[in-house]
């Protein structure tokens, strides 16, 4: 019965949902009608500043792939994997690895927003193959609470904003 629901709603989702480029586009049309009528901009300004701005991001946005490629990358070290190993057997308790993990998470996502995202991940799954009896989907939600620290961290967007000006080179002091 409850599966056989959620496949009609998930039909109705997939037949019925507009792709993400659709709002993309929509919400692009919304900007310059507002930008046009609201603030006193003429088309082609605007068609300047979405063009223009978008290059603004450029360095940012190297900044989050390189973050995350790097992050998953060491994540997946065989070093990485050995020590994650070694930790998910600390836990003997399904609460005991709940806490656990919410704890190995907020570190992982402090040091790297990508490295936590990745070795959260492996590190559920190990715990899950070693306490029996953990609930799974509780042990996935304690993974992804770290979270909750990663702005505080070392790799925060705010933080790799701030380390770049507006002309997108990377501030040195002193």
């Amino acid at each position: 019965m409850v599966r056989s629901l959620s496949n009609f709603f998930t039909g109705i989702m997939q037949r019925w949902m507009p792709d993400a480029f659709i709002f993309a586009i929509v919400l692009t049309l919304v900007v310059m009608v507002a930008g046009v009528f609201g603030g006193d901009n003429s088309p082609t300004q605007m068609v300047r500043f979405w063009g223009g701005g978008i290059w603004n991001l450029l360095a940012f946005s190297m900044q989050v792939v390189l973050t995350l490629v790097t992050g998953s990358i060491l994540a997946q070290t065989d070093f990485v994997k050995n020590i994650l190993r070694n930790l998910a057997r600390v836990a003997s308790t399904p609460t005991q690895a709940i806490v656990l993990m919410t704890v190995i998470a907020a570190v992982c996502f402090w040091i790297s927003w990508g490295f936590g995202l990745i070795g959260s991940a492996l590190m559920a799954r190990e715990i899950a193959r070693q306490v029996r009896g953990v609930h799974y989907p509780l042990l996935v939600a304690s993974a992804y609470s770290g979270f909750v620290v990663w702005h505080a961290g070392l790799s925060g967007s705010i933080l790799l904003k701030i380390a770049v000006d507006e002309g997108g080179a990377i501030i040195r002091r002193g």
